[in-house]
């Protein structure tokens, strides 16, 4: 187990649900949420180790919250996971520092 507090975003539920239960035993703590808004929140109110996101999500994306998250904390490392396979995917999310 690894001592680290991990935030998952991810919109479909049986991706979320399959990557939950494995993460889940590799982690410390783990705060999963299924939209950028919900990921944004859970940041800001456990202040995670590292952000696993989804990029196209509900009401927020992933890119989008990165963002909001980049400007509060410059360090976090943030991992997109995606089926994303563009430059303009990769342009963005090296960018954001993603």
């Amino acid at each position: 187990m690894f001592d680290l507090r991990v935030l998952y975003a991810e919109d479909e539920d049986a991706i979320r649900i399959i990557f939950e239960r494995i993460l889940k035993k590799f982690v410390k703590e783990l705060f999963v949420a299924s939209n950028g808004e919900e990921a944004l929140e859970l940041y800001r109110q456990h202040q995670p180790d590292i952000i696993l996101t989804d990029i196209k999500m509900p009401k927020m994306t992933g890119f989008e919250m990165a963002e909001i998250v980049r400007s509060e904390n410059k360090l976090i490392p943030i991992i997109a996971l995606s089926a994303h396979n563009d430059m303009e995917f990769f342009l963005e999310a090296i960018k954001l520092g993603v």
